[in-house]
């Protein structure tokens, strides 16, 4: 159960200003959260290996890399480029 004076600390480090008729429910709904946190902290790990919901063990590939676009020929038909990036006017939908 958390205290008053912890969510009173709480509420201070994070500048946070909890008006009086909501202190006591803000109280109990972060006792709550903090059961709940107890509770999934007291579970254990050690009895066997979890390996997701689905079963499978490992959906990764190595990456590979490959062919690239030329960075110039990609840009040639930009409106406007700066540094070999496209510059995007955010203000209107003319392409930039």
């Amino acid at each position: 159960m958390l205290k008053r004076q912890e969510l009173e600390n709480i509420a201070i480090l994070a500048k946070l200003e909890i008006p009086s008729d909501k202190f006591d429910k803000l109280l109990s709904d972060m006792s709550e959260v903090v059961k709940f946190a107890d509770k999934i902290n007291s579970v254990s790990l050690s009895d066997e290996a979890f390996f997701g919901f689905d079963g499978l063990k490992n959906r990764f590939r190595a990456d590979e890399v490959e062919k690239s676009f030329d960075q110039t020929e990609i840009l040639k038909n930009c409106k406007v480029v700066d540094e070999g990036f496209f510059v995007v006017n955010l203000n209107s939908n003319d392409g930039g």
